[in-house]
């Protein structure tokens, strides 16, 4: 490996060692949860690493080929895709009827299959087309915004907003070319608008893992006594948020 691009290509490995332990860290506290979540929780944890590793290695390894390199971008460029999809299985599996998440996540299948294929097949994708499949993509994932509030109120809306916007200020980057925040004394850039996007990225993913750590995986919970705490008895049910190291939604003092 050559470190060609040593920020992007560090911090995406660095975000695919991170999101495997993570990753098996959430499988196991979802042991006693039924099979198609704790395969929901595997699903993102593996596109996330997926992709991280696809990037840090397309942006640290050295290619001898323009044929090459070429292979390890469409493989970057495509895990995009999944990793969105990945994204959205647990909320879908957790939050919905089982008919409502089959036909959201299959329509992103398909949208995400298609913009694989797209990049692999044609020798020249249309950016429109690449475009318009993202923003489908999103579409998709925003269609039961409404059923979302309602269950994990404004406090798990706000890290939905938040790793959105990570994702999406991270992507205004790109598209605009700047800034520019450290050059090297040749004038290679070091930390730039590509490098601001992969640290976006990782932003992203935190407030993605925040989300499901307290927000999605409690609904797999089923009500039951957790814990005493200063004589009284809480109890987890449907939801969850902590306001101010006070749980509110997600835990229920039964002795009040």
């Amino acid at each position: 490996m050559d470190f060609h691009d040593r920020v992007s290509s560090a911090t995406h490995l660095f975000g695919a060692v991170w999101c495997l332990f993570v990753g098996l860290f959430l499988v196991r506290i979802t042991r006693r949860q039924p099979l198609s979540r704790r395969l929901s929780i595997l699903a993102y944890s593996l596109s996330a690493v997926t992709l991280y590793t696809f990037s840090g290695l397309f942006h640290g390894i050295e290619h001898p080929s323009p044929e090459t390199r070429r292979v390890w971008q469409l493989l970057d460029q495509s895990a995009i895709y999944w990793l969105i999809v990945g994204s959205n299985v647990p909320v879908a599996v957790y939050l919905l009827s089982p008919l409502s998440r089959n036909l959201q996540l299959g329509g992103m299948v398909l949208l995400a299959a298609g913009g694989t294929a797209c990049l692999w097949l044609l020798p020249q994708v249309p950016h429109d087309l690449l475009i318009g499949l993202y923003v489908g993509l999103g579409v998709i994932s925003l269609i039961p915004l409404r059923r979302y509030v309602q269950l994990l109120g404004w406090g798990g809306l706000f890290w939905i907003f938040l790793l959105t916007g990570f994702y999406i200020g991270g992507a205004v980057f790109e598209a605009i070319k700047w800034p520019t925040l450290l050059r090297a004394e040749d004038g290679r850039t070091v930390i730039g608008p590509h490098e601001l996007l992969h640290l976006c990225d990782i932003a992203g993913t935190a407030a993605h893992l925040r989300l499901l750590l307290h927000f999605i995986i409690p609904f797999g919970w089923p009500p039951r006594p957790m814990e005493e705490a200063e004589g009284k008895r809480w109890y987890h049910f449907r939801g969850t948020g902590i306001t101010n190291g006070v749980p509110n939604s997600g835990w229920r003092d039964t002795a009040s």
